[in-house]
């Protein structure tokens, strides 16, 4: 996991990502305090692939969204490899929003 920040955003994105690979890390997150999100990365033949974004988002964000939209928010999810283990964004960024 790499909290990012702008002086490292790209850093982190780019050769720790590819450093990663290299070394079979399965799965690799990326925090975004600014955006209030975690870009999850799952290792899939040799490459670390985006797997999902998880977010929260403003609320008049939220009220230009369709109900289809905003019933497929989700702020909890499960990390592939530690399947008894439960993130829930409105803990991690908690006093930031």
């Amino acid at each position: 996991m790499e909290v990012l920040s702008p002086s490292t955003a790209k850093n982190d994105k780019g050769y720790k990502k590819q450093t990663y690979e290299r070394c079979g890390v399965k799965e690799y997150w990326l925090v975004d305090t600014a955006n209030y999100s975690v870009e999850v990365y799952s290792l899939q033949d040799k490459k670390l692939e985006l797997n999902n974004v998880y977010a929260i988002y403003p609320d008049y964000v939220i009220a230009d969204m369709t109900e289809t939209e905003r019933n497929v928010l989700k702020y909890k999810f499960t990390p592939a490899f530690f399947p008894e283990m439960t993130i829930d964004l409105e803990k991690v960024f908690e006093g930031m929003i």
